[in-house]
């Protein structure tokens, strides 16, 4: 068990710590009811978490990794949203994971915050700050910028931190895993009462997700990880027919979200397997990059980009699947249109403010000025105050030139280091975490093409675990090699 700090805090032990500490609970508790304040009744729950975590957080990183699947957005006011019950454990273990390094400076986390990755993740945060300052909406970025460092904490550093073995790995896949397959069974028997309607299929996702991209992006992202972890059990164990029933429930989750690019991601999952077996992976990236610049320079030159405007009386919702997917070919699907609306936009305000950007968080503010009216749909009020549909040019956006280079940076690492590690020489369990790994993140790179996902709990989570994954089992790597060396 990983202990949050040393036996000794301030030179006391951890179980005088405790008892202090739930001391001062009863005591709030007690006055809370006698005076009748909400905030003295809430706070021993609060106090004695911080106790747990005092004595070992992995109790609570396993409890908020369990809460991914099942959190709900809580709407405090106009201005102030929450994920209950994830963010507050995310804002505990930003308070917290300094005061274990600080109090913790062993060899092994001094390595794991050496590790490339975790230097590029936290220069991404060095980053976000900066364009804070510069933000056109400073308020918006600063909330931004606080919620971002304890998601990277979070799933960036802390994922890395506790799970480092299979068996570590096997409680975070259980805990993600029975949540989730709880939550697509409500789903699917709310969607069944509905007659698996293609209209009123974000209804079903109520309260566990905002609509049914997000719903479908978590099943298919996690669908290599159950996949991949049937091979980390015997053949005929209680746990290994759990994940064979879970595997068609997951994929049946995902068909029935009805959302496109979810269902393709499928084929996504087979195509990486087949490019990391066959060390695929460079080319793979070159072919990616020279596609989406000629495909950028293509649509630029002379305006080519108006050749795509929509018909606006013929760009509405289509209330059925087939009528949606024959839309999406004959490009007349509203959903599409409204991306590319906003993609104009996108493109015009980086050529405005393309060094730091107009401010994390800042997009919905200011792109409305920059759009084109030909490209306009019957959404384009856009009432939910989304984004620009496009994770990457959003960051290019918000962050400008240089958060992008970041993004990448840690994007192709991950890529690269997940295809080194796999060949590496890894037993077998580790290769199942790699694969699955990359398989995920994959997934996940695919479809920010089309959303922001990495800024949503459930996939943004799941984002970063996967980075935390490859360092982890890097750095697992790094120790049995320097140990073979020392016995040789």
């Amino acid at each position: 068990m990983l202990p949050a700090v040393s036996n000794k805090l301030w030179g006391y032990g951890l179980t005088t710590w405790f008892y202090l500490l739930s001391s001062i609970s009863i005591v709030c508790f007690a006055i809370g009811i006698y005076i009748d304040e909400p905030i003295l009744l809430l706070l021993p729950f609060g106090v004695l978490v911080l106790a747990v975590a005092l004595l070992n957080f992995n109790l609570l990183f396993y409890l908020l990794v369990a809460a991914i699947p099942i959190s709900i957005n809580y709407q405090i006011s106009d201005a102030l949203a929450l994920n209950l019950p994830t963010e507050p454990l995310m804002a505990g273990f930003l308070l917290l994971l300094p005061l274990y390094f600080l109090l913790n400076p062993s060899k092994e986390n001094k390595a794991l915050l050496n590790h490339p990755l975790i230097l590029l993740l936290i220069l991404m945060l060095v980053w976000l700050g900066i364009t804070t300052i510069f933000s056109t909406e400073k308020l918006i970025s600063l909330k931004f910028f606080v919620a971002k460092c304890w998601f990277i904490c979070s799933f960036g550093i802390l994922t890395a931190l506790v799970v480092k073995n299979v068996n570590q790995y096997k409680i975070w896949f259980w805990c993600f895993l029975i949540p989730l397959i709880l939550v697509t069974i409500y789903i699917l028997l709310r969607h069944y009462n509905l007659n698996f309607s293609f209209a009123f299929v974000n209804r079903t996702m109520s309260p566990f997700f905002r609509n049914h991209v997000d719903s479908a992006v978590t099943q298919v992202a996690f669908l290599p990880f159950v996949i991949c972890s049937r091979f980390l059990f015997k053949k005929g164990s209680v746990a290994r027919l759990v994940i064979d029933g879970s595997i068609p429930l997951l994929i049946v989750g995902i068909y029935y979200s009805y959302t496109r690019a979810a269902i393709a991601s499928i084929a996504i999952i087979v195509a990486v397997y087949f490019i990391v077996k066959f060390k695929l992976m460079y080319p793979t990236i070159i072919a990616g990059i020279i596609a989406i610049f000629a495909f950028v320079l293509l649509m630029q030159n002379n305006n080519a980009y108006l050749n795509f405007a929509p018909d606006y009386k013929k760009t509405i919702y289509h209330g059925n699947w087939k009528s949606h997917l024959k839309a999406t070919i004959s490009m007349q699907d509203i959903s599409a249109m409204e991306r590319v609306y906003r993609w104009v936009a996108g493109f015009r305000m980086v050529a405005d403010k393309p060094i730091v950007g107009f401010g994390p968080g800042a997009f919905y503010k200011n792109y409305k000025k920059y759009t084109i009216s030909s490209f306009k749909t019957y959404v384009s009020d856009n009432p939910e105050k989304s984004t620009v549909h496009n994770y990457y040019l959003l960051i290019l956006i918000e962050q400008g030139i240089a958060g992008l280079i970041i993004l990448l940076s840690i994007i192709l690492i991950t890529l690269i280091k997940g295809q080194q590690l796999y060949h590496s020489g890894l037993s077998p369990p580790y290769k199942y975490i790699v694969m699955a790994s990359l398989m995920s993140f994959t997934v996940l790179l695919a479809n920010n093409f089309l959303g922001d996902l990495v800024e949503v709990d459930k996939t943004g989570s799941l984002f970063f675990m996967n980075i935390a994954f490859i360092i982890s089992i890097d750095l697992h790597y790094r120790t049995a090699k320097n140990v073979l060396n020392e016995k040789a």
